[in-house]
């Protein structure tokens, strides 16, 4: 058997000899490139314990290449409380935040971006706010107006769109006053077959439960056409690139003074079954960048300097993707009495759904995607498995008596070992390659103690080995019962990092009312999303029709549409209904 090269390399490498790609999928910065998000939820006023669901809509002024990741961030005014990864379709997704029931009661921003947009970050970066109480919280000092203010009518509510030349649906409901428990339709029809194509979202919330300072998505790209954003452009230094393919992280590496150290490899590994690695070459301002795959998701990545660069006085810094550089804005207005009341109302019916287990909606299973680990190599030249032999009590022994390849000489601190190369069988002069639970490390001392019972398996690839431009002389994989403590004496050499999965879409769970007994069921239909459909499309025909089926809460909802043409072109539709 011979070696097999598997040719890899870092970004900066890829990035010289291929400024358009990395294996086509890092897209170059240009500044001409800009890239917009939007972000319709479900409502603004909210109380902990309930979902925070919304839709995303993607667009930029390119018809090429466009983010297919983008990251949503719940903030107050002293810290991050939540984020998302959002994995992208078509430019759109949606999804959905559990408010944890410790939130505090108070205003909060809901923040959307993806890396791309992060290059002018405070004026591309969508923002609204969100009033979130936590239902505990039975006399809270709410910010707000003394007078009792008058709802917006629908009419007040979209007449600053008429006068815009953009494509519109019409949306128009069965009936304006429904009973409780009734059956409702709406029906959303195009007047032009050429703008049915696009995604679009609609929800039938309390009409005390939206801000009227939140822009709907056609006055937010209409301020955003016209340089309405208060926040100048400000470039910013650092090389964000566009995900279209999987997400990028990176990082820098630093001297003991803060100065950047070009030339430096940094390995990247994930504590896993297999013998794994990545790696990329810092550039000369001490940036590197990894493309990381759904491999890496919900998973503890390990990073580390190449032996040979000598870690010492050096440090290696990873920048977080939900860290945004500008901070908390209060918003424009106070609450109004009426919203004050509705939270108080919101608290008790929030109560009721909790002492009834009234569950609304369930996360999408997502299809199992195919991963590809960075293998080391596609398989092991020797496997041993420990529990196959007689028990020894350390790995000093099982090298000894069960692999002939591998031979550790010395103890202690005194330790050292080498391979055998199964194609000259002449000993290599070098130190192999170590592994422990799929992470290279340059210490064996932790693991010689362990015994047959304390291991999975060995690996033995007794080959002068290369992967992209790095040599190993011979590499050893060893697997324990127990990664997480075994690797404990090892983890103050690692700087490390938890990728998060793509958050799943949800579903809305719609009750149905068809027949008396279902009608006059004791159970408490306590919703005040009547309907939510986050991803509506039209097919062929111009005219999509929806049903729902009121709660058993009166008063007054808004039913809103938005959306985005396939064209790139914004929709914004509402009308009001009274529940009696």
């Amino acid at each position: 058997m011979y070696p097999k090269l598997f040719l890899v390399s870092g970004l900066c490498f890829w990035l010289a000899v291929a400024p358009n790609s990395l294996h086509g999928q890092v897209v170059p910065e240009n500044p001409s490139m800009q890239e917009q998000l939007y972000i319709h939820t479900d409502r603004d006023l909210l109380i902990a314990g309930e979902q925070l669901l919304f839709s995303l809509y993607l667009f930029n002024g390119n018809e090429g290449d466009k983010s297919n990741h983008a990251y949503l961030v719940l903030r107050n005014e002293r810290e991050v409380v939540d984020h998302q990864r959002i994995e992208l379709a078509n430019g759109s997704a949606q999804g959905g935040f559990y408010l944890e029931d410790t939130l505090s009661t108070g205003y909060y921003e809901l923040l959307g971006f993806t890396n791309w947009m992060r290059k002018q970050e405070a004026s591309t970066i969508f923002r609204k706010h969100v009033f979130i109480a936590n239902r505990f919280d039975q006399d809270p000092d709410l910010p707000h107006h003394e007078e009792e203010l008058p709802q917006a009518s629908f009419t007040e509510r979209t007449q600053s769109h008429s006068d815009r030349q953009l494509p519109s649906l019409i949306l128009t409901v069965s009936d304006s006053i429904i009973s409780q428990r009734t059956k409702g339709s709406i029906q959303i029809k195009s007047p032009d077959p050429e703008e049915i194509h696009g995604q679009f979202s609609l929800s039938v919330v309390p009409d005390k439960a939206t801000f009227a300072h939140n822009k709907s998505i056609v006055d937010y790209i209409h301020q955003s056409a016209q340089g309405g954003d208060p926040h100048p452009p400000k470039e910013r230094s650092f090389p964000y690139f566009m995900e279209t393919r999987g997400i990028i992280l990176s990082g820098k590496v630093t001297d003991s003074s803060g100065e950047a150290v070009a030339g430096n490899r940094v390995i990247l590994n994930k504590q896993d079954t297999l013998v794994n690695l990545k790696y990329a070459d810092t550039c000369e301002d001490g940036l590197f960048h990894f493309l990381l795959g759904s491999y890496y998701d919900d998973a503890t990545l390990f990073f580390s300097l190449a032996p040979e660069e000598g870690a010492e006085n050096k440090n290696i810094s990873l920048f977080d993707k939900t860290e945004v550089a500008f901070p908390f804005s209060a918003p424009p207005d106070p609450l109004n009495l009426n919203q004050v009341d509705y939270i108080s109302e919101s608290q008790d019916i929030v109560s009721v759904q909790k002492v009834y287990d009234l569950q609304y909606y369930s996360k999408t299973r997502e299809a199992d995607q195919e991963v590809f680990p960075p293998l080391l190599y596609s398989e092991a030249n020797h496997i041993y498995n420990p529990d196959a032999y007689i028990p020894l009590d350390d790995v000093y022994e099982i090298a000894n008596e069960l692999i002939p390849a591998w031979r550790i000489r010395g103890r202690g601190e005194n330790a050292r070992h080498l391979m055998t190369d199964a194609t000259s069988k002449q000993r290599m002069g070098e130190t192999p390659a170590f592994f422990a639970d799929g992470v290279l490390t340059g210490n064996i001392l932790p693991y010689l103690d362990l015994a047959s019972d304390d291991l999975l398996r060995i690996e033995t690839h007794d080959f002068h080995w290369q992967h992209g431009d790095m040599y190993f002389p011979g590499i050893i994989g060893i697997f324990t019962k127990d990664p997480a403590l075994n690797f404990e004496p090892l983890e103050n050499n690692y700087i490390t990092t938890e990728i998060d999965s793509p958050s799943p879409p949800l579903n809305f769970e719609l009750p149905v009312y068809d027949d008396n007994d279902q009608k006059e069921s004791a159970k408490p239909d306590a919703r005040q999303v009547l309907l939510w459909e986050p991803e509506i499309t039209f097919g062929e025909d111009q005219t999509i029709q929806l049903s729902f089926y009121t709660s058993d809460l009166s008063g007054r909802y808004v039913i809103t549409l938005q959306g985005m043409t396939e064209k790139g072109k914004p929709v914004f539709e509402q009308q009001v209904i009274e529940v009696q």
